[in-house]
């Protein structure tokens, strides 16, 4: 579903943003009477610019596609993440719910909790009753996930 929510999004800013560059090209052609061929292709292409450099429908349709085709990367690579403007929204209005001291507080009694960081023992499997493992390795702190320990380590 990443993917579709990107593509979609991308479509909302090419529609968004055509249908008010051809209204803002209008009026900005309306500006400059008689203009040739060759004025007209320049005109075009800045305008495009003034477009989505310096009004909100642009700013907005940009940001749409732009997001749009990001999003519908991440998916295909598999790194899939959602929209940055609602992430941001998100974690502003839930800091405010949540209070910003709660999470360091309840982080630091779980600390406490856990006690001291004390070095890894490491017995024979047959020492917990284990019978498929050469080693069970105690530990005092919870491992990273990945970490491997050696037999000489602890």
């Amino acid at each position: 579903m990443a993917a579709v929510s990107g593509i979609l999004t991308a479509i909302a800013g090419l529609v968004t943003g055509s249908v008010s560059f051809f209204g803002y090209l209008q009026r900005t052609a309306r500006t400059v009477p008689g203009a040739e061929r060759e004025v007209a292709v320049v005109l075009l292409l800045v305008s495009l610019l003034a477009f989505v450099a310096l009004t909100p429908a642009g700013w907005l349709s940009a940001y749409l596609l732009v997001s749009g085709v990001l999003r519908f990367g991440g998916a295909m690579t598999d790194e899939p993440f959602g929209d940055p403007l609602l992430g941001v929204i998100d974690r502003v209005l839930s800091g405010a719910r949540k209070g910003t001291a709660e999470p360091s507080r309840a982080r630091r009694a779980r600390e406490r909790l856990k006690g001291d960081e004390v070095p890894d023992r490491l017995y024979p499997a047959s020492w917990a009753g284990i019978t498929d493992a050469a080693y069970v390795v105690v530990a005092s702190r919870p491992r990273l996930t990945g970490r491997r320990v050696s037999p000489t380590s602890g």
